[in-house]
């Protein structure tokens, strides 16, 4: 039997929305034409407390490029600030679609990102980076 994308074991905290809404926007990710997996880390996803191995490869990587959201994934881009031409100013967010947050079995906080390589909303070339928080 084929494992649903809801079946995987995500376990979203979404700490982020609980913020200011001047701190972020909620935004979907732009959809990938014909995504692919390049390298997958069997290892990695099973400390991280998810089973994909029984989806297709295509199931992961409509999963991994946000054409396929998480069950309980809030996406969003977070919004930072710094000081251009002398004034404070709201710069956006250029760094990652923020999907969620996933606690792992060990307590381990990781934040799911997808982050374009190149033009902005081209995703010619995509990549989703996990950046591991200390909690």
């Amino acid at each position: 039997m084929k494992k649903k994308v809801s079946d995987i074991g995500w376990n979203f905290s979404n700490s982020y929305t609980s913020f200011s809404e001047t701190m972020y926007t909620r935004i979907s990710p732009v959809p990938v034409k014909d995504p692919s997996i390049v390298i997958f880390n069997k290892v990695l996803s099973k400390e991280l407390g998810l089973d994909f191995t029984n989806l297709s490869t295509s199931s992961v990587a409509q999963l991994f490029c946000g054409n396929v959201l998480p069950e309980g994934s809030e996406p969003l881009a977070q919004a930072y600030a710094g000081h251009q031409f002398g004034h404070f100013t709201n710069l956006g967010d250029g760094r990652a679609i923020v999907i969620g947050e996933h606690i792992s079995p060990k307590k381990i906080n990781l934040i799911y990102n997808l982050k374009v390589l190149g033009q902005h909303h081209i995703h010619e070339e995509l990549m989703v980076e996990l950046y591991l928080d200390r909690c």
